[in-house]
């Protein structure tokens, strides 16, 4: 069965939406650049400071939603209490309950990592497998917006454009957007 979302539960869950769409953006931001500047085999300081940034960011906001001391008992409510959610996930994943669990673990260590040596040069020319974090991502937006599809009065314009989960296409849009800035920097 379906959760029922309404417009205190968006409300509720302000916090990890916002770490959410933070996340998601500097991901696809992240890789997006890593690709073009790798491609180029360019050395710049400038583009290591911008990944670097993009991807701390991204570890922040990702752990602040699915880290292992994520506190919101909201969140939780809507997103990992549902069977529907955590099916999607895990089989999206490849994921068991402890395997995932393990890999929240592996993610909070590597960004206390990055709060222990706040330096690109540290981290620079490391290979992180992000591919679950671009996976549980993707998994938690259309779950999102699978929940609010038909209630599009749930979000004021304002909360839309902070959130965009009715957006279905916002992963090539945030692709096109970033490619067009390359291509125009």
């Amino acid at each position: 069965m379906m959760l029922h979302i309404d417009k205190d539960d968006i409300r509720r869950a302000a916090g990890q939406l916002d770490a959410l769409y933070t996340a998601l953006k500097c991901f696809i931001y992240y890789t997006e650049i890593k690709n073009r500047h790798n491609t180029k085999k360019q050395n710049s300081n400038c583009w290591d400071f911008i990944e670097f940034t993009l991807l701390y960011s991204m570890l922040i906001n990702w752990n602040e939603v699915f880290g292992i001391n994520t506190k919101s008992d909201h969140w939780k409510e809507i997103t990992f209490e549902q069977d529907d959610y955590t099916d999607t996930l895990y089989a999206a994943g490849g994921y068991t309950y402890a395997s995932w669990y393990e890999f929240r673990r592996s993610i909070n260590d590597l960004k206390n990592s990055f709060i222990s040596f706040p330096d690109p040069y540290h981290h620079k020319n490391q290979n992180y497998d992000l591919e679950g974090i671009r996976t549980s991502l993707v998994v938690t937006h259309d779950w999102l917006h699978g929940l609010i599809a038909n209630n599009e009065d749930i979000l004021s314009k304002e909360e839309s454009e902070k959130w965009p989960i009715m957006n279905k296409n916002l992963i090539d849009e945030l692709k096109n957007e970033i490619q067009v800035a390359l291509d125009n920097a």
